[in-house]
């Protein structure tokens, strides 16, 4: 241990050089009332999560009419959640315990769950982004399509094992001498390579998928904001200057140039316009704060581990891990209901299932 710190231990690896082991799952030979509490929140959570992603993907799978490129992707993302449960879990049941106790095999399991499922789920965000920047931009080109997506989860999934496989090999459980007391605890080797390895995949399995996330919205953003003005434009004139500048205004709108109205259905048209696109534009920016919200601890953590044993402060301990998988798990609780909410197919099928229920009693 390293002072207080009784999340860290100093030790020589096998190379015979200095290397320090952080746990992640509990604190060394301890049980302390936060790990307790979170252990019990994070319980909740992830029944909670079970409940959710598992009813999504009954959802989806059983009704064809919502086998579309988007769904397809949010299923993916309710198969990530599903697999985190089983990491979740673990830490709910470790975290109450004084050190880990399931052996080398089912360690190196967790930690490749998770990390496979940190990985897709977020490139699944980009590549949701990327389809809804396609679908606003360029809607008249062509789509990504439904075997397209599939290959392209597919391709997730394989690049999520092969940069996992690096990682793995550094995993592992490690006895660790308190006092006259031996703990065990699943840890990860701390060398240069593997602290080189994780920045890679930092940058692989965060950054590069936000740093699309964050181009296409701002686009499709910049898109809504100039429809936006032209209906405004349109709705302005409505209201003030009569037949004739309305039909100068709709002259300038393509989408009223296709599609033939009469003056009393142009209101009621661009009301609705303003509307759906005030509601898309909510709808992405928090789609993108919850993301952010969610993900940006757990990078933070990982990040500063590398540089904590670096520099030598020590200050990370195994109950921040705890709150990290926590907000995994919170985030993998409100997707589920985000995308039921925002998709109207959805909510109509659930819609007819509760009238159905209801006139059946």
């Amino acid at each position: 241990m390293l002072g207080e710190n009784i999340s860290y231990f100093y030790d020589i690896n096998k190379k015979g050089e200095p290397s320090f082991y952080f746990s992640y799952f509990n604190d060394i030979g301890s049980r302390s009332a936060t790990n307790q509490v979170l252990a019990a929140t994070l319980g909740v959570f992830t029944f909670c999560s079970m409940l959710e992603n598992c009813f999504l993907l009954a959802l989806i799978l059983f009704h064809k009419s919502l086998y579309t490129v988007t769904n397809m992707l949010i299923l993916n993302t309710s198969v990530v959640s599903v697999l985190l449960l089983m990491p979740s879990a673990v830490a709910c049941y470790t975290m109450t315990q004084r050190q880990w106790t399931m052996g080398t095999t089912f360690c190196k399991i967790s930690a490749a769950v998770m990390l496979v499922s940190a990985f897709v789920l977020i490139w699944t965000m980009a590549v949701i982004a990327y389809d809804r920047y396609r679908h606003i931009c360029h809607a008249s080109k062509n789509q990504i399509t439904l075997k397209m997506c599939m290959i392209v989860n597919c391709v997730m999934w394989l690049c999520g094992c092969l940069m996992t496989v690096s990682s793995i090999a550094t995993i592992h459980t490690k006895p660790v001498t308190l006092g006259d007391e031996v703990y065990t605890i699943c840890t990860k080797e701390t060398s240069t390579t593997s602290r080189l390895l994780i920045l890679v995949a930092l940058l692989l399995g965060f950054l590069a998928p936000l740093t699309i996330i964050m181009v296409c919205y701002r686009k499709v953003l910049k898109k809504i904001a100039h429809s936006h003005a032209r209906v405004s434009k349109l709705k302005s004139a409505l209201t003030n200057s009569g037949i004739q500048s309305i039909s100068a205004t709709m002259a300038e709108d393509m989408s009223f140039q296709k599609n033939k109205v009469n003056p009393e259905e142009q209101s009621a048209a661009v009301q609705k316009r303003v509307y759906r696109y005030r509601l898309v534009t909510k709808k992405l920016i928090a789609l993108v704060g919850i993301f952010i919200t969610m993900w940006l601890p757990g990078v933070l953590f990982m990040g500063w581990l590398q540089v904590d044993t670096m520099v030598g402060t020590f200050i990370l301990r195994a109950w921040m891990m705890h709150l990290v998988m926590l907000l995994l798990n919170v985030n993998a609780c409100i997707t589920p209901m985000f995308y039921v909410v925002a998709d109207r197919e959805m909510k109509q099928i659930l819609r007819r299932k509760m009238r159905c229920q209801s006139e059946s009693f």
